[in-house]
């Protein structure tokens, strides 16, 4: 087996495969991935484990951009936080 083999997958690059399958066009596969890349910045990159239980509903910081006219997009937005 070669190094590349026993290297666990990247979590970025295991959502931007998911998507693909799922057959998302790649814009929208870029906004999921920097949104979850948001997301793991905005927590200092903290182990869920670490950071103990989730609160029951989402606390999105109010500057992420979840402004937009369509509540399909900010749900869509959201449920790229449960990934």
């Amino acid at each position: 087996m070669t190094t590349e083999q026993l290297k666990p997958r990247k979590l970025l690059d295991h959502v931007r495969d998911t998507l693909r399958v799922k057959r998302y066009s790649i814009r929208n596969e870029k906004t999921c991935v920097s949104w979850i890349r948001r997301y793991i910045l905005f927590h200092d990159k903290r182990h869920p484990e670490e950071m103990g239980r989730l609160p029951s509903k989402p606390q999105i910081p109010p500057r992420l951009g979840l402004c937009s006219k369509s509540g399909f997009t900010d749900s869509f937005q959201i449920k790229g936080f449960g990934f």
